[in-house]
């Protein structure tokens, strides 16, 4: 998988103000397939590199680096929907639909994608691990401006404006900014915040930790709401609403939401390997937290101090 970033959108997105910004982008996974990169610059990536461009942007794609430890259970799902999906397009005579589905980006393929952007001077960068952690970074410090995506995820890594349902053709799409967020009814009585969003996702099921039976989004809020935003509390309610809560579930949850929040991403100024935010104060006191814990950010030799 791999993301993009690009420079000004003064004319790519009507849903952006139309000041000079810089603009992350996602690019679909439609993009992906085992031609490695002649498929990447096939017709739809090219006419978004050619809007970018024509808009003034300087495009920077952000690949995903190493396996991210607290993603491994999803990484096997998904490895075995790749199996089946090629399975399935050996069967029906190799749709390419399929066969999108059944790729794995190699690193090789990571590479030749880069060796062909590079003559197009499209800058290209590897992320130690997930790239929505370090395009939250590039967003953070503000490097960029905002980031277009069709994953909610980046809402919780702390992006502060991403935008949603990118049309390429049109140059339109929906803008969500995160300070906004607390104007949300969907989920009404609970009140999103920026801080609490992680929270909810973790709670509800995400790619790091699955939920709990019966607990989906809308109960997950209720349990939160209800709980006044303690974790440990909406855990409480939840076990006597008759829900099965595991004894290790709530350092399970610690180590799920610190992976929004702390996750290793790569400082291109000071040329070095960081977290993505300082270790929150909650998690320092935590006595179920290990050298182990820390590890699931990605390849941290020890313990934070």
């Amino acid at each position: 998988m791999f993301r993009l970033f690009a420079g000004s959108i003064k004319e790519v997105v009507n849903a952006v103000s139309k000041t000079p910004s810089q603009l992350a982008f996602e690019v679909p996974s439609s993009f992906q397939t085992s031609a490695a990169c002649v498929a990447a610059l096939s017709r739809p990536a090219r006419e978004l590199l050619d809007l970018l461009q024509q808009a003034g942007a300087e495009p920077f794609f952000v690949f995903d680096g190493a396996p991210l430890p607290a993603k491994s259970a999803t990484e096997v799902a998904r490895r075995q929907a790749r199996e089946e999906a090629a399975r399935m397009a050996a069967v029906a005579g190799s749709t390419a639909r399929r066969l999108c589905g059944a790729v794995d980006i190699t690193p090789e393929m990571a590479a030749a994608c880069i060796e062909q952007f590079s003559p197009l001077g499209v800058k290209c960068i590897v992320a130690p691990c997930e790239a929505d952690a370090q395009l939250a970074f590039l967003a953070h410090s503000g490097r960029v401006d905002a980031v277009v995506s069709e994953d909610v995820d980046l809402l919780a890594f702390g992006c502060p404006r991403v935008l949603f349902g990118l049309d390429v053709r049109r140059g339109c799409g929906q803008e969500v900014r995160l300070a906004d967020i607390g104007k949300s009814r969907t989920l009404t009585p609970y009140r999103l915040t920026p801080e609490t969003l992680p929270d909810l996702c973790v709670l509800s099921g995400c790619d790091y930790l699955p939920s709990l039976p019966r607990l989906g989004l809308r109960r997950a809020a209720q349990l939160l709401h209800r709980a006044r935003g303690s974790v440990p509390r909406a855990l409480q309610l939840a076990h006597r609403d008759g829900i099965s809560v595991p004894e290790a579930y709530l350092r399970e949850f610690i180590e799920a939401r610190l992976v929004y929040t702390c996750q290793l991403v790569f400082d291109d100024d000071a040329r070095r390997l960081r977290m993505l935010s300082p270790l929150p104060a909650f998690a320092r006191n935590v006595r179920q937290l290990n050298a182990c814990s820390f590890c699931l950010l990605g390849p941290i030799s020890s313990t934070p101090s």
